[in-house]
């Protein structure tokens, strides 16, 4: 399961603040900027109620880095509830983010709501997002190259020869090393950034 706004607290924050062996990356699903599409997904939640969470994040962790969800095409959506959501994306300024186009459920309320999106207008949409979306998320992973960073190895990919593991912002790091790190916190050198990954030398 992914978390929801309605769970998170300022207390909660405290705590993640507090303590060094929590990762300072936090996954806020916000869905829409668009106060009239969040209210048709019962979300129970605004836009302004979001934004207002992020500001007390920021507050008490600088430098966490915030992943979302985001769907476009919900029955409904009209330009300007999209522009609201781009809004919000440079707002917030997401480290990253999974992006969906509405998919019709049979059975579900919003199913049978009218004004379903055409597929083409959702195709804009959605690539529109994803664009802004992997514009953030390069900059963000920009900032990695040139410092050691600390990544708990979780795998090994065997068609690139290198180990993977993620640091504590959810950054994917790829390294070689001759021996198996799987299960280790490795500290890595960052000598290149690939969009949400980071490339480089075990110290």
């Amino acid at each position: 399961m992914t978390s929801h706004p309605k769970d998170f607290s300022e207390e909660l924050v405290k705590v993640i603040a507090k303590y060094p062996k929590i990762c300072h990356c936090l996954h806020l699903p916000v869905q829409s900027g668009s106060d009239t599409i969040l209210a048709a997904m019962n979300r129970r939640y605004t836009s302004a109620d979001y934004l207002r969470k992020v500001d007390i994040l920021k507050k008490y962790v600088p430098d966490c880095a915030i992943t979302t969800d985001i769907i476009v095409g919900f029955p409904g959506e009209t330009e300007d509830d999209f522009k609201a959501t781009l809004e919000l994306v440079k707002k917030v300024d997401f480290a990253s983010a999974f992006t969906f186009v509405y998919s019709r459920r049979d059975g579900t309320k919003a199913a049978s709501m009218p004004d379903q999106i055409p597929e083409d207008i959702c195709k804009r949409r959605i690539m529109e997002l994803v664009e802004l979306v992997n514009a953030q998320t390069r900059v963000h992973s920009a900032k990695f190259v040139g410092q050691t960073v600390e990544a708990l190895c979780e795998d090994f990919d065997a068609k690139r020869g290198l180990y993977l593991g993620r640091n504590e912002y959810g950054r994917m790091v790829y390294f070689a090393s001759e021996k198996d790190e799987l299960g280790n916190f490795v500290k890595v050198k960052v000598n290149e950034a690939n969009g949400v990954s980071l490339f480089g030398d075990k110290v």
